[in-house]
């Protein structure tokens, strides 16, 4: 299997407007999302945890992370929804969370003036950034670099 290709761009959409883009893309999922939030509304907040953990500016081959994980996400509790609802939301977060680590398990994300960020260390992208105002800026510059940790 090819490595994935993980690229940065700079975040421009909230949480709502992440899930209205994914809506948008992806409306084979959409109302299985909804009847899924109805079931278990917490769901809402773990899908959140993952936009926090990710936000909008981590790509996978072209596309935006956050996606490709719930989407992969969305797949598995639909596979598994015959087993019944409680198995099915058990694979939803499961494979929600296992993505993202999984895709971004062999990377870092350096700041050149220092720091780095890797998905190992349980903090969130976002709160890394912001821990260095001037990461943002970076990012936008193409100064941030991703390397893969071999």
């Amino acid at each position: 299997m090819t490595k994935p290709d993980i690229t940065l761009l700079t975040p421009v959409m909230t949480f709502d407007e992440t899930m209205a883009h994914w809506s948008n893309c992806n409306p084979v999922y959409e109302k299985c999302l909804e009847s899924m939030v109805q079931k278990f509304p917490i769901a809402v907040q773990e899908i959140k945890q993952l936009f926090i953990l990710l936000t909008d500016a981590i790509y996978i081959n072209d596309g935006l992370l956050f996606d490709y994980c719930l989407c992969k996400a969305m797949h598995q509790y639909q596979i598994l929804s015959s087993k019944g609802e409680i198995v099915a939301y058990d694979g939803f977060i499961k494979t929600l969370n296992d993505t993202a680590k999984e895709a971004l398990n062999s990377y870092i994300i350096r700041d050149p003036k220092g720091g780095s960020w890797s998905i190992k260390q349980g903090m969130n992208f976002r709160d890394w950034l912001e821990e260095e105002p001037s990461r943002f800026k970076k990012l936008e510059s193409w100064e941030l670099e991703v390397f893969e940790n071999r």
